[in-house]
């Protein structure tokens, strides 16, 4: 394992941001059950659909800000504070979830949800940072993993914390671990100098990162690909409640099936023509979606649905995050990163409120109809995208 760091220092650091990891999203786990804790107290899925997507601006300029902050200050203190925002905000909903009928619970998701915005691109720049080329893919794959790893035990412990404490209790316990993150990283020694020095002040902005089709698509896919997560996380829970179907029977092999392609088949994808394996990991995202329509939400459809969602989201971060990365150098790659981190959790963050107004408006059909068609279209765009291809792993070359 050494061999794939620069250092034992930068193994040690890589160690320590993807345990933080891990815990930040075993708090973020449990929003899957946000829409039943709200509708406790009289919040439909419109409502908390708004209310998780309001989160959609302040992530989005959140992780545009951390492009330029992580060429002034250390990225080990830009991910600290995006850690504080998220527990924070998301301790908060304690307080705000019981102000009646008011927008108060919105304000704890801006702010949670704008932490994860300073959260993400700064991870990456750090994990990137501690790797040799030749391993990148294969180790951000594994960091990417402690995203997921969370969401086979946090939505049923969240389910049993709520049954057994109350709300109010429910948010402050499952907040604990994303505090635990925050004092992990500020336990350890930052043996990192600033990201990038001013040669990544120099670097090309936002807009004109977005003139470039090589950047603008897998900004998009990323984009794309979150926010089929995005929605389907949000209300899969209200979708299996409706047909009978336990929670766990979703999320389980939904894990599952993200952890092994993760762990098993990345290194084969990786030698796959780079748009096409991103295209695939969002399209059987949509295949998934569509069982879960097509078969009904029963416990069979479920576990089929989960398993092939799971395959393809484990693909897409990694391969669309190292796909952005490899077109430019790590001295001018902050921006680019904080770009692409800021379209995948707006996607994410976003979505929601697309997914809560189609329930709640049209019904479930309309919510399928969409994230299927949505999903499917972009991976037959991507899939059919064949030149430049970059390679997976960077070669050092600036844009």
């Amino acid at each position: 394992m050494s061999s794939a760091f620069h250092s034992s220092s930068s193994r040690r650091l890589y160690i320590g941001v993807t345990v933080a990891t891990f815990l930040v999203f075993t708090t973020g786990a449990c929003l899957s059950f946000l829409a039943t804790a709200l509708a406790s107290v009289g919040f439909d899925p419109a409502r908390t659909g708004v209310f998780v997507s309001g989160g959609a601006i302040p992530v989005m300029i959140c992780g545009l800000l951390a492009g330029k902050l992580l060429t002034v200050i250390r990225a080990r203190m830009v991910l600290i504070l995006g850690i504080l925002m998220v527990a924070a905000g998301y301790a908060s909903l304690a307080w705000s979830s019981r102000m009646g009928q008011t927008n108060a619970p919105a304000a704890s998701l801006a702010v949670m949800i704008g932490g994860m915005g300073l959260f993400m691109p700064a991870a990456f720049v750090l994990v990137r940072g501690t790797l040799i080329p030749a391993r990148l893919m294969q180790f951000v794959g594994i960091y990417g993993a402690m995203q997921l790893l969370p969401s086979l035990f946090g939505p049923t412990v969240a389910q049993q914390i709520f049954g057994s404490q109350g709300l109010f209790s429910y948010f402050l316990i499952t907040s604990v671990p994303a505090f635990l993150a925050a004092a992990v990283l500020l336990a350890m020694p930052d043996p990192q100098a600033p990201v990038a020095g001013a040669s990544v002040a120099s670097s090309a902005s936002y807009l004109s990162l977005l003139s470039q089709f090589q950047v603008l698509l897998p900004c998009w896919g990323g984009f794309v690909s979150a926010a089929v997560f995005g929605a389907v996380n949000i209300f899969v829970v209200s979708l299996l409640a409706a047909a009978g179907t336990p929670i766990h029977m979703f999320f389980v092999p939904f894990v599952v099936a993200y952890l092994v392609a993760r762990f098993l088949l990345l290194d084969y994808v990786r030698r796959l023509r780079t748009q096409l394996a991103a295209g695939a990991g969002i399209g059987f995202m949509a295949l998934g979606v569509a069982t879960l329509w097509v078969s009904g939400a029963g416990n069979a459809s479920a576990v089929a649905a989960a398993l092939q969602f799971g395959l393809g989201f484990s693909i897409t971060y990694p391969v669309l995050m190292v796909w952005i990365a490899s077109l430019f150098a790590p001295a001018v790659s902050a921006r680019p990163v904080g770009l692409f981190n800021a379209t995948y959790t707006f996607g994410m963050y976003g979505s929601p409120l697309a997914g809560g107004l189609l329930l709640s408006t049209w019904g479930p059909t309309a919510f399928y109809v969409c994230v299927v068609g949505l999903g499917l279209l972009t991976a037959a765009a991507l899939m059919l995208y064949r030149t430049p291809d970059p390679s997976p792993i960077p070669k050092g070359k600036a844009a």
